[in-house]
């Protein structure tokens, strides 16, 4: 995202100003969509499509960067050196490009970082309602999900499997990937 051109204010209104898509990063996303993996077929499609609906916001001030940088390094390496080219942000879902980016100095806007900071906060002995859908890691733990994705270990819950359970929360971990809440089955 450059900083200062542009009008545009997402629908959330937490990022305003153009959207910079250099179009080596375009061919990277092609590269991803014609993959023989499926999984990176899904993303580099899903990114195109995204960028096709942005383009067709008549708010969003989109633009292709045509000028490509000189050398064979990797996308990321591109990426950075040329938000420092264009004293822009960089927005990505990409923790370790996040990181590097933040090393040399480019200031990010982290996707994750922004769900996670919108996520309801769950407080030990607070009670919640949970559908537990699979096993856990340890015996007799069982897994569900919140609404927004949170994943909820809860003990003792493997009896519970395939139901909709009241649990109370024991604690909660803040990792890298999410937030993670530990809860026991009531009674």
């Amino acid at each position: 995202w450059q900083r200062h051109p542009g009008k545009y204010s997402s629908p959330t209104k937490f990022v305003e100003g153009r959207l910079v898509v250099p179009r080596f990063v375009l061919h990277e996303l092609q590269r991803l969509a014609d993959s023989d993996d499926d999984i990176k077929r899904q993303r580099g499609r899903r990114g195109l499509e995204l960028l096709k609906n942005m383009q067709k916001d008549p708010a969003a001030d989109v633009r292709i960067h045509e000028d490509d940088l000189q050398g064979n390094e990797p996308v990321d390496l591109k990426l950075v050196k040329l938000a420092k080219l264009m004293d822009a942000r960089i927005c990505t879902t990409d923790f370790n490009l996040s990181r590097m980016a933040s090393i040399q100095g480019v200031e990010m806007l982290h996707i994750h970082d922004l769900v996670n900071a919108v996520k309801p906060m769950v407080f030990t002995g607070e009670e919640i309602e949970v559908r537990l859908v699979k096993d856990g890691k340890e015996p007799n733990q069982a897994v569900g999900y919140m609404e927004d994705g949170t994943m909820v270990v809860v003990s003792d819950g493997k009896r519970a499997l395939g139901q909709t359970v009241k649990v109370s929360v024991t604690s909660a971990l803040q990792t890298q990937a999410g937030r993670m809440i530990f809860a026991k089955l009531d009674r």
